[in-house]
């Protein structure tokens, strides 16, 4: 069983490429209940937003948080999709704070809302991801 962080990103991809990636993760049962902390402890998200990200309750939140059991696969999907964004976040600006930072600031790329707004689907997780690799690639945002 994988116990910390960086085994956990080790075992994702940089970037959101293919949902058979995400798929295999899942299928491998690798991520559990209380792997959820990760996305709060990488970028210093408080409980509410990672709620509020994850679709699930405070409560719930803390259930998961406090154990080791096997996720529904749709939660399961959504936190690779975060940590998979958060490790290209972190692999960009350099810190998890920062990737925060740029994800609550207004931005161009979003008709100057903030890019946080768009992490309630995969679709907008799958945007944020494409534009910090346009910013990568020399397109500022």
């Amino acid at each position: 069983m994988i116990t910390n962080e960086n085994e956990i990103l080790e075992l994702l991809p940089l970037r959101i490429n293919s949902s058979e990636e995400i798929l295999n993760i899942v299928n491998n049962g690798k991520l559990k209940s209380n792997h959820i902390t990760l996305i709060k402890s990488l970028i210093g998200a408080n409980t509410a937003i990672v709620c509020s990200w994850l679709k699930i309750n405070v409560k719930t939140y803390r259930k998961f948080a406090a154990s080791n059991i096997d996720l529904d696969p749709v939660l399961q999907k959504r936190i690779i999709l975060f940590l998979i964004l958060i490790k290209h976040g972190i692999e960009f600006f350099g810190t998890g704070i920062k990737f925060k930072n740029w994800l609550l600031a207004p931005n161009f790329y979003f008709d100057y809302e903030k890019p946080l707004n768009l992490l309630n689907n995969k679709e907008g997780i799958q945007f944020i991801d494409n534009i910090l690799t346009n910013m990568e690639y020399g397109n500022n945002a």
